[in-house]
Parts: C-alpha cells; structure tokens; sequence
C-alpha cells in the first residue's frame, strides 16, 4: 500500500480495492505517504524486536531511512543492535553523535549510555544515581504511562542488584505511578520483574495484583455491555469506510 500511494496506483488486498484517486491532492497524498511511512516504519520494527531480531529491524529501518539523529525508535534500535553484537564502541557512537530531543529522549539516552557502561566495567554509583535521578526527575505525561514503566523497568535492570539503594527507589517510583493512573498494564509489566518482586512490599505487591484483577486482564471474558459497544463501534466504522470507497 505504500508503495501504491507513493507511485499513485490502484492497490488490490483481497475483496478491496484501494484506487489511484484516493486522495483528492498531491498534498493529501503526501500526508498519506508519510502516514504509511511511520507505519511501516513501526510495525516493522516492533514484529523485528519484539522476537529479538535487531539486526534484521535495524535493516527494515536503513531501509526506509528511519535511523534519524534524534533518540526516537530508529535509533534506539540501531544502539541495542550494536550492544546485542557486543559492539560496544560502535554503541557509544551512536549515542555520542545523537541529537538531544524531548526530555523523554534524553532519558532513554541517559538509559542506553549507562547499559554501555556496564558492559565496559565503567558504570560507577555517581553514574548510577545520576540515572536515577534523571528518571525520577522525567515526569509521565499522559499516555506515556507504558513507557515511563518500560524504562523504568530497564533503569532496574541497569542497577541489576537489589542491595542496591537505587533499586529500591525506582521499585517505589514504578509502584506510585501505576498506583496513580491505574493502568492494568503497568501493573502486569512491574509484577513481572524479578527485581521489583524483590524489592516491593507485600502491600505494593498485593495493590498491583488487585489493579490487574479489577482491569480484568488475562480473564479472557468481554462484559456484554463492553461487547455490545465494542461491535456497534465496528460496525459504523465499516459502514463509513465502505460509504467513503463507494463515493470515489
């Protein structure tokens, strides 16, 4: 489909056609292009990492030029290519020549160079709590929750030891923001580190049990009133989608 839009030519998928025509401007087209770019860019890239095949997401992504400068996925995956290579140095590169973004980025940075570190025998307690309070300092914003846990999670991993005082402050800080926006899915994602079950307190354990029963995640059940809304939702969608090809 990508290429279809780039190139302005009909796309066949099974039963649908998407035409030539589908966007009424060059501009529109290229909104779409690009839409489709970040898309192909993504899912690619997360089917690649998440079987842990770096090498070949990092390909996907020189591919389409997508590496970039800045500390956004691209990148963050041609610095854990490098380090699952143990090509450390080339690591080090990579995030020395980085161009400094949001403060998130700065973060992951900060995360990744201190993963360098460790592997070379260079990471020291005052390298140690700078991370710490880099993480601490970033504040989640709304629909980062994930993320925020995620690199909080890889901070542990960096301290890799529960004797550590650090530790214990990243385990308070995971718990506090799961607690904070009741994300389920932050709750599963901190249950499931040995370093958090460690260090958490029964109660900080059971409060992220009780969050994931009452999100009713892994219970394989849809309330009626939830599956009524979800196949209306489908439903419309469908029709519109069908509605706006018909008009082309």
């Amino acid at each position: 489909l990508y290429e279809a839009v780039g190139q302005g030519t009909t796309a066949q998928f099974e039963n649908v056609t998407v035409p030539a025509n589908l966007t009424a401007t060059v501009e529109d087209r290229h909104e779409v292009r690009t839409w489709l770019w970040r898309v192909l860019l993504a899912d690619g890239t997360r089917t690649l990492t998440t079987t842990g095949r770096w090498n070949e997401a990092l390909a996907h992504i020189e591919t389409h030029r997508g590496v970039g400068k800045r500390m956004l996925d691209g990148r963050q995956v041609a610095v854990l290519a490098a380090l699952t290579t143990n090509d450390t140095s080339r690591a080090i590169t990579i995030l020395a020549d980085t161009t400094p973004g949001e403060p998130w980025e700065q973060a992951v940075t900060a995360c990744l160079t201190a993963l360098c570190r460790r592997d070379t025998g260079q990471l020291t307690d005052v390298h140690v709590k700078d991370l710490v309070n880099t993480y601490l300092e970033e504040k989640a914003k709304p629909g980062m929750t994930i993320f925020a846990i995620r690199l909080g999670l890889t901070t542990l991993d960096v301290i890799g030891s529960a004797e550590n005082p650090a530790a214990r402050r990243i385990v308070d800080e995971l718990h506090h923001q799961t607690m904070h926006t009741n994300d389920g899915y932050a709750a599963r994602e901190i249950l499931a580190h040995p370093l958090f079950a460690a260090l958490a307190t029964e109660q900080q354990q059971q409060d992220c049990r009780d969050l994931v029963r009452i999100c009713a995640l892994g219970s394989g059940d849809l309330p009626d009133k939830l599956r009524d809304q979800l196949t209306a939702a489908l439903r419309k969608g469908d029709r519109t989608i069908r509605d706006s090809i018909a008009i082309l």
